[in-house]
């Protein structure tokens, strides 16, 4: 081994060669208390190859230094950090803009909310361009003019220097629901001339709406008969500090409800009430039906707010809703009607007719009903008021109503579950009644219940019903030699076996209501024939000669409108007929429908003969047949 390689070898290397080297002297290595032995060992290892020492000596040395070289860097750079961080001559942070807002964290619907907004720039550096923007929920509006939202405010302050600050103070006038919670946007943008960057610094305000700005109350039944008309008054209060414009009531009808009739006029369901001052109120007054089976709950809905605009009525922001709900109840005494012994829904009287009405009740409860009364109001132009009789009640001209009650009838004194009854009057109806009357029967029941609770004892219901009255149409017939439309010929007075025409006049005169598909029929005996001469030639008159009948269609008729149609026919007299007059037509019938009372209307007119009264120089004489 070199010197080189000698001096190169660490201490430890040294002890491994010498320990492997085969050529050392073992006595010197023997323990002087171990016995030498004689005998000889095979010493396998020999052949062993030497050890490398594990790593070299240079690679070690290289870790060394580089290992020493990224310490040194990392320090220097921690050093240089710390020293930017603690100087701060060249960072710019939004931490260090310092925003504070003062205000109201909870208010009254309606209110002003005066916010007082101080930003200062902590940065060691000019914050340029600094722009303040405020973002309101939905429904704010400006404190200067309620009518207009607000709903966004922004500043552009400038540039605002190390240490600078400044202040806004921004007001505004929240609405929104009882209880809601409502949050404010607030960002400040900055810049800086050493970055192209921009900083944005953001901040929620919350805030609690502790009262609403309006509010409704209702006041209803809890209780309606089915088909009864029923009235909802919904009150609307203001109450915030300021007017508040384009008030809006908005309705939520359940199923089966009708509204016919409210105090404002509603745009689809929503009501507009326009400007209430604080303090004020408004009610508006909804009357309607409800319809539905037993027991069924129905529930109505209403919400209070305001509009997205004067002129659209929509419902932008809602304060409140309140909820009513009403039971459908079966009518506790059940009517019914039975006019001239037909119990359509729609009756259909003539003008002049008499006109008998029948009313029945039963007691639909569960318990006993006392001191029933049923009431018959009798209204319409087509009443002949003086005609009223009454069987079992009283008629009270003052009103014209007809009552049954225990003072008329002992069994309404009280009424079982399930006992009936019925009561019965009659009228005239006027022949010169107007064109589309009615008479209208409106019966009002009332009674009290007999140990019920929870319920007011007395209890009323009412119920209509409507008697149409149907066209009045006039009718006539005659016949005519000369003059007339047609030139007729042959003898007079006629004579047997020998041809002699006439002419069939009809006439029409509608007195009431709009008539359609109006028509006349006739049938022509068997020595009359047909020759087709009509008037009017338009076709509108025929004849079927297999059923010998004569057809005039009319067609539509307005009221008070009339029609006359003419037709020829000619008579060939028997032998048998001498000394007779015989008939031109059977009696004709005239039928249509009446448009308003929705009803067939049929009449019919007199059979006319060869007896002419109608023309001049006419004697019964010229009649018969010679």
């Amino acid at each position: 081994m070199s010197p080189q390689d000698d001096d190169t070898l660490s201490a430890l290397g040294k002890a491994r060669e010498r320990l492997y080297d085969p050529d050392i002297e073992r006595s010197s290595l023997d323990s002087p208390l171990s016995p030498r032995s004689n005998s000889t060992i095979p010493r396998r290892w020999r052949e062993r190859p030497r050890l490398t020492p594990l790593g070299a000596p240079h690679h070690l040395r290289f870790a060394s230094r580089f290992f020493f070289i990224a310490l040194g860097f990392f320090v220097i750079a921690v050093g240089i950090s710390a020293l930017l961080f603690y100087t701060g001559s060249n960072t710019v942070s939004v931490d260090d803009i310092e925003l504070t807002i003062q205000g109201p964290t909870t208010v009254a619907g309606g209110d002003t909310v005066p916010l007082s907004i101080s930003i200062a720039n902590k940065n060691p550096t000019t914050a340029e361009e600094v722009v303040l923007d405020i973002d309101f929920p939905p429904g704010t509006r400006s404190a200067l003019d309620l009518s207009q939202p607000y709903t966004r405010y922004s500043d552009a302050l400038g540039s605002l220097a190390p240490g600078g600050q400044v202040e806004r103070t921004v007001s505004a006038v929240l609405f929104g629901s009882e209880g809601a919670k409502p949050t404010i946007e607030i960002a400040v943008s900055f810049s800086t001339s050493r970055s192209s960057s921009v900083f944005v610094k953001r901040l929620t305000y919350p805030i609690v709406i502790s009262t609403a700005p309006l509010s409704i109350s209702l006041d209803a039944v809890t209780e309606t008969i089915s088909g009864k008309p029923f009235t909802i008054r919904a009150t609307v209060r203001s109450n915030a500090t300021q007017a508040i414009d384009s008030v809006i009531l908005k309705a939520q009808y359940p199923a089966g409800y009708l509204l016919a009739d409210s105090s404002i006029t509603p745009v689809g369901m929503n009501f507009s009430i326009g400007t209430l001052a604080p303090g004020a109120s408004r009610v508006v007054t909804l009357t309607g039906t409800l319809t539905g089976q037993d027991n069924d709950e129905r529930v109505f809905h209403f919400t209070v707010g305001t509009a997205k605009a004067v002129n659209d009525p929509a419902l932008a922001v809602a304060y409140m809703t309140q909820e009513t709900q009403i039971r459908v109840a079966a009518p506790f005494l059940v009517t019914s009607f039975i006019v001239n012994g037909s119990s359509v829904a729609t009756p259909a009287v003539a003008p002049g007719a008499p006109v008998t009405v029948r009313v029945s009740w039963s007691n639909a409860l569960a318990v006993p009903l006392a001191n029933a009364v049923i009431e018959v109001g009798i209204s319409g132009a087509a009443l002949d008021p003086a005609s009223v009789e009454v069987q079992k009640g009283f008629y009270r001209s003052a009103d014209r109503t007809v009552i049954f009650s225990r003072d008329t009838d002992q069994a309404l004194a009280t009424l079982a579950p399930g006992a009936t009854g019925f009561g019965t009057f009659s009228f005239a109806t006027l022949a010169s009644a107007p064109r589309n009357s009615a008479l209208t029967l409106t019966v009002s029941v009332a009674g009290e219940r007999v140990g019920q609770s929870g319920v007011p004892e007395r209890i009323t219901a009412s119920a209509n019903k409507t008697i149409r009255l149907v066209s009045a149409v006039t009718f006539t017939t005659s016949s005519s030699y000369a003059p007339g439309p047609f030139a007729n010929s042959g003898p007079v007075p006629p004579v047997a076996e020998e041809e002699t025409s006439y002419t069939v006049t009809w006439g029409i005169v509608n007195t009431g209501n709009d008539l359609a598909d109006a028509a006349v029929t006739a049938l022509l005996p068997s020595y009359v024939t047909f020759p087709g001469v009509t008037l009017p030639a338009d076709g509108s008159i025929s004849f079927d000669g297999a059923s010998r009948k004569v057809t005039w269609r009319i067609g539509d008729m307005a009221g008070g409108a009339s029609r006359q149609g003419s037709f020829r026919v000619i008579v060939t007299p028997s032998t048998s007929q001498r000394g007779m007059t015989p008939l031109l037509t059977t009696v004709p019938s005239f039928s249509a429908y009446d448009r308003y009372a929705e009803v067939q209307v049929t009449t019919t007119g007199e059979a006319v003969s060869t007896e002419t009264p109608g023309d001049p120089g006419y004697t019964a004489n010229k009649a018969t047949v010679q």
